[in-house]
């Protein structure tokens, strides 16, 4: 498959960039010059393909990057090294929350997305999402505390 070459041009201007709802499974072959793509695929649960997120990372930085394997589909986890970074080892999620009324989405997309955050917390100090959250926060009044930090 040949890519639109405006696409190949604007993101090669990045170093490292999310993908959300990649449709996607371990059978599929993108290339992308200049780029490693790693992949977490969504669980099946119907018979087409849906969801998946990906990371494109330009070659040059894929020594300082390292992938966290978790069982939660919503975020792709990935580290970028204090070796390439005046402020530490950086932990980055990409995420997907599904529309509301998907029968992909979970009761409670934020308890679980917390859960996650929680538990990489005592490892990494600066967390960064970014993504698709579907924009759930329209009634949302949620606020996530975490060492005396307030998040929302």
């Amino acid at each position: 498959m040949q890519l639109n070459p405006d696409f190949v041009s604007y993101i090669n201007k990045f170093d490292v960039i999310g993908f959300q709802e990649t449709k996607t499974d371990s059978l599929d072959s993108i290339n992308l010059e200049n780029f490693t793509l790693l992949f977490k695929h969504r669980k099946y649960v119907a018979r087409k393909k849906s969801g998946g997120l990906c990371i494109a990372i330009r070659n040059d930085l894929l020594p300082f990057i390292s992938v966290i394997e978790t069982d939660c589909n919503l975020v792709l986890w990935f580290t970028l090294s204090k070796k390439n970074t005046k402020a530490g080892d950086i932990l980055y999620g990409v995420v997907y929350l599904p529309p509301e009324n998907s029968s992909y989405a979970p009761d409670d997309p934020f308890t679980l997305l917390q859960n996650e955050i929680d538990s990489h917390t005592k490892f990494f100090e600066k967390i960064c999402l970014f993504g698709d959250f579907n924009c759930r926060t329209k009634k949302s009044t949620r606020i996530c505390l975490h060492r005396s930090r307030n998040v929302s």
